[in-house]
């Protein structure tokens, strides 16, 4: 429990808190105290914990193919539909998807791929790449401010 390093944890603060369970916005410790995911698992979780039809559905997938890569000419068939229902729902029609694990390596990469933007995008690329360059420091000073738990305080220098 200690070996983990939890962001926006004070150090020195070793109480932890461990879930062993979860259906759709509920939780549960290991000491059986029940919780309500109000953050749906901070970025995984938006659809809920436990949600059978979703583990069945991944498990068909990764029995088939579990993951490759877009680089180069490569591509899959998942990949391949998931971006054209985004394209298609997209509310400025954008043209093209661009693929990525998360926020960060999203922001680091869109540069070199900047022709492929929406019009509207185009313009505003500077203002996108200030946004990407500094959100994530505001983000996290926004976060110490606004909590008003002294278990947030103590530690941050």
């Amino acid at each position: 429990r200690a070996t983990i390093i939890h962001p926006y944890l004070a150090h020195g603060f070793n109480e932890r808190v461990v879930m062993v369970e979860g259906s759709g916005c509920r939780l549960q410790d290991a000491d059986g105290k029940r919780y309500l995911d109000a953050t749906g698992g901070l970025w995984l979780a938006q659809v809920g914990h436990g949600r059978r039809e979703i583990a069945e559905a991944a498990s068909r997938q990764m029995q088939k193919l579990e993951y490759f890569v877009s680089f180069w000419e490569f591509t899959n068939e998942p990949a391949i539909e998931l971006a054209e229902r985004l394209v298609a729902l997209s509310p400025e029609r954008q043209t093209h998807v661009y693929f990525t694990s998360g926020g960060s390596e999203g922001n680091r990469n869109r540069s070199p791929h900047g022709s492929l933007l929406s019009p509207s995008a185009r313009r505003q690329r500077t203002n996108l790449d200030l946004g990407a360059e500094h959100g994530i420091p505001r983000c996290r000073l926004r976060l110490r401010i606004c909590f008003g738990l002294p278990l947030y305080h103590e530690g941050f220098g």
